[in-house]
């Protein structure tokens, strides 16, 4: 995922940081609801980016899901974050 592929320093491509937007535009409850719920699975599903080793993540977490919102605020595209934020302010009420 753009998010957790690129180390803070480079900025990922402007086509993955569309596609991380699209995932929050539309999953963004259910991203959240997971996430709270601390849902993890077996083997390399969910497994966290290459930049984000050492985590172990294997699921959602708030961890998880906080990284992934302060990467798209600093990705410098206004209209992603306007978009990824709407839907972001929604799944979390």
């Amino acid at each position: 995922m753009a998010l957790e592929d690129d180390d803070g320093q480079q900025k990922a491509d402007k086509t993955s940081l569309e596609a991380a937007a699209a995932w929050f535009a539309y999953a963004a409850p259910t991203l959240w609801n997971l996430s709270s719920e601390g849902k993890e699975f077996q083997g390399k599903i969910a497994k966290q980016g290459q930049a984000m080793q050492g985590k172990e993540w294997r699921g959602f977490t708030k961890e998880r899901w906080d990284h992934w919102e302060q990467r798209l605020k600093a990705s410098g595209n206004e209209g992603l974050v306007a978009k990824a934020n709407h839907a972001i302010g929604e799944a979390k009420q």
